[in-house]
């Protein structure tokens, strides 16, 4: 005895299933793409954040002491350095120095580079080398010899992260020392 079948039997062909697969497939590659290469544009924007950042700590760190400096030398050498000749006044509550007078101590400060820090005599005035690096710090004496103006050009290239999510950028910024102009 046999059975026609008019209506079709319920199911999913092979044919069918297979085309089912290779289109799951085909959209978890494009999310899956998407997804890792938003992961990279993060790493890279994390990267840029931490440059920026330590960039902007340093160079506010290091034009603030120049500019409170009664005197500044550009050392050279590998790797360069720039000596600050500060006066530490007896009179509490100064907000510039008094490099006239002579009732102040004499104090020499350092500002170098050293292993991817800077550092100011014996204290680190940037974070530690394992996040962000600082590649070079140079200093350019940029006095007036007319106007008895003293200022420096400071330099300061900056790198996080690695391969693909290295970022390295070049700062550049001017201090004036406050008591020459």
């Amino acid at each position: 005895m046999t059975k026609h079948m008019s209506k079709r039997q319920a199911g999913v062909t092979l044919v069918e299933l297979l085309l089912y697969i290779a289109i799951l497939a085909g959209v978890l590659v494009v999310a899956t793409n998407g997804i890792v290469q938003m992961g990279k544009v993060y790493a890279i924007a994390r990267n840029e954040r931490r440059v920026a950042g330590v960039a902007q700590a340093a160079l506010e760190r290091i034009i603030k002491e120049i500019r409170l400096a009664c005197d500044v030398a550009v050392i050279a050498g590998s790797p360069q350095s720039l000596q600050l000749t500060t006066y530490q006044a007896f009179s509490p509550g100064m907000l510039t120095p008094d490099c006239s007078t002579n009732f102040a101590q004499k104090v020499e400060k350092n500002v170098t580079l050293s292993s991817g820090r800077i550092m100011l005599d014996s204290q680190y005035l940037s974070p530690a080398a394992s996040v962000v690096t600082i590649n070079s710090l140079q200093f350019q004496d940029v006095s007036d010899i007319d106007s008895f103006s003293k200022a420096v050009r400071i330099f300061l290239q900056v790198t996080a992260g690695s391969g693909q999510q290295q970022v390295s950028h070049a700062y550049y910024a001017t201090a004036i020392l406050r008591n020459s102009y």
